[in-house]
């Protein structure tokens, strides 16, 4: 029978290329899966020889190794490698790859299927997907234009439908070419140049939402809901110079010492309520010395950068503060016989009022305006509204739009009716806790976890399935595509990393964590029981909270201890071993705050009372009266 084998197994090897799967050759008890020719080489990749159409001699080995070798720099995202080693096919052996086929090709062979997708771009063969393609490169390593493929605008974003009148200097011819050209610079991976047209727009009150794929340009920024409450700023903090600042030059006639003085002159006018001197010194120092100061982040830089982030935020004041008032989208019609220009024209009048200081005649304008035409200005949008809506326009109603979703995470069996009724009662909870209906909002938490095994995070407004099933979430962009055969190891991988933690076995689970990233670039979110393909950066939100998700040595053996002295815990149990690291992790962090009955009373009247308010909001419970009585809540 193993004869047999071998002369199958042979006799398949000389056929031509066929799909990366594994051969299935029957014995007499049971089915012998041979893998394909690359991995029977010890080479891990899933492209073959189209040897229908190749005959040139060529060392298949050394190939072999090359193309192994060059799949892992894919991977883990070092594209560069990458390239030196598709040159090096080229060069050395006269190889040429196609990526989106998988297969390669010697010699003269090339050009008989040199139509195909990938061609010898190193980071290419993805050509095709999605709108236009968003390959990594092409027949050639140069730049490449992709705005053709985005039909006559260059680019597939729209006008946001809750946008106002243009009121940019950039005519919309400038603005999509501007969008276009930030579109084939992100295709391109060349980040920078896409970050500076990103920067350039913004400056001009042109906004950009890659989520949703519009654009607008009326100065408005677009609102993400997840940003929530600003940090508090500290006053009290000293101005610093920007790390994004540049250096003086050489004909400087100001020293870097005198530029420190000159702001903290300004801070102190400004805490004397002296607001006039203190302009005087930012225009001074802004006109003279090319120094901004952002009041915001407390420091001064010389060029005025602070760092992509800041800067379209202070782009985006800029043009708010530029423009003038436009009406909101969410604004009623005007009474009849009133045109809208007859409106602006008022608006403008008070705009220049309040611009020259006359506030006395911008308040008397603005109560007319509004006894006149029901129209109610927002300064702080810069907007006008009849009847006073400013709809999804002003962030705060943006936000209130996000409040009360709970987003689902991990995995777990749920049917589309399942998850469908699980939000709805999700969203009824969130009205009876804003109602302070503790009693029936808790009620509907326990149902969800007694029926569904789902443990909600109000905090983060977040629920899961606890179980085993991890998921994957979408890659980071930039990242390389996992086949089939890739995810389905990494999914075996967890399963086994499951196992060994509920073993207790933290050192052989963590290389298995530290082997997936290093040869996949994927992260795990245990808390979440997510895992993602990231960027070689690892800065994103996703690898903060995958960071944190992963006890570390100390607190694995906290773990230990608690599972072998809290008879609470229940190895057999599975739904509730699967989640012994997340849960006890999150008991070290919070520090019993969940669990008041389990410090003392002394304990608990030692703490502030905004604290003690804080751990009664944890717990669903009213935060009136008076300490005592806050302690006597959170011991009840």
């Amino acid at each position: 029978m193993l004869t047999m084998n071998v002369v199958l197994l042979c006799s398949w090897a000389m056929k031509p290329a066929q799909s990366f799967q594994q051969l299935i050759i029957p014995s007499r008890s049971s089915y012998i899966s041979i893998p394909t020719p690359s991995l029977l080489m010890g080479v891990r990749h899933d492209y073959e020889r189209d040897i229908s159409s190749d005959t040139s001699q060529v060392d298949v080995n050394a190939v072999n190794d090359l193309l192994g070798e060059r799949l892992r720099a894919r991977k883990t995202g070092d594209f560069d490698v990458a390239d030196k080693i598709r040159d090096q096919l080229s060069a050395e052996h006269s190889v040429t790859v196609f990526d989106k086929d998988k297969i390669w090709v010697t010699g003269e062979s090339a050009r008989s299927v040199g139509g195909r997708s990938g061609g010898r771009g190193g980071r290419g063969g993805r050509e095709g997907r999605g709108r236009g393609g968003r390959g990594r490169g092409g027949m050639d390593r140069g730049r490449r234009d992709f705005r053709s493929n985005f039909g006559p605008n260059g680019h597939d974003y729209n006008l946001c439908p809750l946008s106002g009148p243009i009121s940019s200097q950039l005519s919309e011819t400038a603005i999509h070419s501007k969008v276009a050209e930030r579109l084939s610079a992100k295709m391109n991976r060349d980040f920078d140049t896409a970050d500076r047209v990103q920067l350039e727009l913004a400056e001009d009150g042109v906004f950009v939402n890659d989520r949703t794929k519009e654009w607008r340009a009326d100065g408005v920024r677009f609102i993400d809901p997840s940003e929530g409450r600003r940090a508090p700023s500290d006053r009290n903090r000293p101005y610093t110079e920007s790390r994004y600042s540049q250096s003086l030059p050489e004909n400087a006639k100001v020293s870097l010492a005198r530029i420190g003085e000159l702001v903290e002159e300004r801070t102190q006018c400004k805490k004397n309520r002296r607001f006039t001197e203190a302009d005087s010194i930012r225009d001074a120092l802004e006109k003279s010395h090319d120094v901004v100061i952002d009041d915001r982040v407390r420091e001064w830089s010389i060029g005025g950068s602070f760092g992509k982030d800041a800067d379209i935020k202070r782009a985006h004041s800029a043009a708010l503060q530029n423009r003038s008032y436009v009406k909101s989208s969410a604004s009623l019609e005007l009474p009849e016989g009133v045109t809208q220009n007859d409106v602006q024209a008022r608006v403008d009048a008070r705009t220049r009022a309040k611009t020259n200081r006359q506030y006395s005649k911008s308040d008397a304008l603005r109560d007319e305006i509004h006894k006149e035409f029901n129209v109610v200005i927002d300064d702080a949008i810069k907007m006008w509204s009849v009847g006073g809506d400013f709809g999804l326009d002003h962030p705060d109603n943006a936000r209130a739009q996000n409040r009360g979703k709970f987003t689902r995470r991990g995995g777990g069996n749920l049917s589309e009716s399942d998850v469908g009724l699980i939000q709805e009662m999700l969203k009824n909870r969130f009205e009876l806790k804003s109602n302070r209906n503790f009693e029936k909002a808790d009620q509907i938490r326990d149902h969800l976890y007694e029926k569904y095994n789902i443990n909600v995070d109000d905090k983060s407004q977040e629920w899961r399935v606890l179980s085993d099933d991890y998921i994957q979430t979408k890659a980071e962009r930039g990242t390389q595509e996992l086949t089939g055969m890739d995810v389905s190891f990494v999914t075996s991988q967890l399963a086994k990393r499951i196992i060994l933690k509920k073993d207790r076995d933290y050192g052989e689970a963590d290389t298995i964590r530290d082997d997936l990233q290093g040869s996949y670039s994927i992260l795990i979110d245990d808390k979440k029981r997510e895992w993602k393909v990231i960027s070689s950066s690892g800065k994103s939100k996703f690898a903060q909270g995958a960071a944190r998700s992963q006890p570390s040595p100390y607190k694995q053996k906290q773990i230990e201890d608690k599972v072998e002295n809290d008879p609470w815990f229940d190895d057999a149990d599975v739904t509730v071993a699967v989640d012994i690291t997340a849960r006890a992790d999150a008991e070290l962090e919070e520090e019993n705050a969940s669990s008041p009955s389990s410090i003392s009373r002394d304990e608990l009247m030692s703490f502030t009372v905004p604290l003690l308010k804080e751990k009664l909001r944890e717990a669903g419970k009213p935060v009136s009266g008076r300490k005592a009585d806050l302690v006597d809540r959170l011991l009840a």
